[in-house]
């Protein structure tokens, strides 16, 4: 971190994660984690377990963690608090008084995003997907029918028709060449689902150069069992249509090589593509 700092954002979140924790006779229960992540490095600066029925009151902690760091480094710096839950803002209000920090609403959440995902792959967790609404750019609704288009392909099983060098191409215009590539997966018996690609040139750069750095969609179905806790009891809440126990639907978004957390577009590309694809395997001839 910079040490000429008038002010310093910190993104604050509370949130269930995948790690499960057992005591001694007790029931086993998955941990809530409170996170404070600086808003430009992205570093972790304070962070607070807790369990899934312990009180707001962790925020606080997690928060005052944080504060000591950054008044060690920047001495009395003005800090704002980024907050996108309403527990967590009247967390923070009740703590603090309102001439000691500042609680606003941030353009982006990504870095705690990347933080969670970080720390959920380190305890051996999970570190590949965040569950679907978090991000608040999805609706219900579409993460819903995200979920019935992947049903409606594993039924129609195009895997028997399509190999991976078959492609549908498919208009999108929110992305910059105006077309998405869609390629079946699974033909061959492993890995059945389908790969979305921005462009014919990011096809081709897997299919015909196998590119290491790959920037591609990726919709597979998966146990339910290896599915991660926080995936599978959103799913579960909002009764997203699922095809069977060994047929979940699982997205993940890869940029330049690298996983990172899928964006509303991104779900919502998955969605027209599954369309896609089982129509195309749906239809006569």
């Amino acid at each position: 971190m910079r040490s000429d700092r008038s002010q310093v954002t910190i993104l604050i979140d509370r949130r269930p994660t995948n790690i499960c924790i057992r005591e001694k006779n007790k029931a086993p229960y998955f941990m809530d984690l409170v996170l404070c992540v600086e808003g430009r490095s992205g570093i972790i600066l304070g962070h607070a377990p807790a369990k899934p029925e312990e009180d707001d009151t962790v925020i606080a902690k997690a928060a005052r963690e944080a504060l000591g760091v950054l008044r060690e480094q920047f001495g009395r710096v003005q800090v704002a608090f980024a907050v996108r839950q309403d527990r967590v803002e009247a967390a923070l209000a009740a703590a603090f008084a309102s001439d000691e920090v500042v609680i606003e609403k941030p353009r982006s959440f990504d870095l705690w995003d990347e933080a969670y995902l970080e720390m959920d792959k380190h305890m051996g967790a999970g570190g590949t997907m965040l569950p679907y609404l978090w991000s608040g750019d999805l609706t219900e609704e579409e993460v819903a029918e995200f979920f019935e288009a992947a049903v409606q392909v594993y039924k129609s099983r195009p895997w028997r028709f399509f190999t991976d060098a078959d492609i549908l191409e498919i208009r999108d215009p929110r992305s910059k060449s105006g077309s998405l590539v869609v390629s079946v997966m699974g033909s061959e018996g492993m890995s059945r689902g389908i790969a979305v690609f921005p462009s014919m040139t990011h096809y081709e750069d897997v299919v015909l150069r196998d590119s290491r750095t790959p920037t591609a969609l990726f919709v597979s179905f998966q146990q339910l069992a290896r599915v991660p806790h926080t995936i599978a009891a959103e799913a579960e809440q909002h009764g997203w249509a699922v095809a069977n126990k060994s047929a979940f639907p699982a997205l993940m978004s890869v940029r330049k090589g690298k996983t990172v957390a899928a964006k509303g577009d991104d779900v919502r590309r998955a969605t027209a593509a599954l369309h896609a694809v089982s129509a195309a395997a749906n239809s006569p001839g």
